[in-house]
């Protein structure tokens, strides 16, 4: 937009939070040491997790640097409470006054989609074995 942008931002952690996401977090790509351990934990939460990972554009952004981010982003404090969603909601509103880094929102024992459906209590679909009887029965329906 060559004369600025004049909409709203999208706020991912927001609509992430506000839409039912059990694991709501956002990371640096200039903070190597706390970026990886933040991606395995939202691979290793049971349902949705999100994570919103900040990496300038050193390309065509000369605002938004770097060092503009290295800056201004910093981790949650250490008392911070990640299952208060009212708390999340203030957090994922943070931007101008610091980027705040880490688990923003988690919401924990909310059953999973799998556990909604009964063949992928073995696992998923991939990697079970294939009945070729019942394939074969359904591939003869659509002749």
């Amino acid at each position: 937009q060559p004369y600025g942008v004049f909409s709203t931002p999208f706020n991912p952690i927001a609509t992430a939070i506000v839409q039912g996401a059990g694991f709501v977090a956002r990371g640096f790509s200039g903070d190597k040491e706390h970026l990886p351990g933040l991606i395995a934990k939202a691979i290793m939460h049971p349902g949705i997790a999100i994570v919103d990972i900040l990496s300038p554009c050193v390309s065509f952004n000369k605002f938004n640097t770097f060092a503009w981010y290295k800056k201004r982003c910093q981790p949650l404090p250490a008392d911070y409470d990640p299952t208060n969603k009212a708390a999340a909601l203030a957090q994922a509103d943070r931007w101008d006054e610091g980027i705040p880094l880490g688990i923003i929102y988690l919401r924990e024992g909310m059953p999973t989609m799998e556990s909604h459906y009964p063949a992928l209590a073995k696992g998923p679909l991939a990697r079970q074995p294939v009945d070729m009887q019942a394939l074969h029965k359904v591939q003869q329906s659509f002749m």
